[in-house]
């Protein structure tokens, strides 16, 4: 593969902010972990924070995605 430069920049900088991603994610995550801990022990019984649940499994799916784009970018050889 031809190496150009300008696409190296562009893929380096995309790796740095999708790394930056994954640590904002990584704490999105466990502070709405906790946040669900904190509600449903408020709530009545029988009662879930369905909403919550769902936004924490976007942020899952959403960390494994990147977590992966992230390990293929980081074994180029670029």
């Amino acid at each position: 593969m031809a190496h150009n430069p300008m696409v190296e920049i562009v893929l380096e900088k995309a790796l740095n902010v999708l790394t930056e991603v994954q640590d904002v994610l990584a704490q999105e995550i466990v502070t709405l972990q906790f946040m669900i801990v904190n509600i449903e022990k408020n709530m009545p019984v029988g009662e879930e924070c369905i909403q919550y649940r769902d936004r924490l499994d976007k942020y899952f799916k959403i960390k494994e995605s990147v977590d992966k784009v992230v390990r293929q970018g980081n074994s180029l050889d670029i």
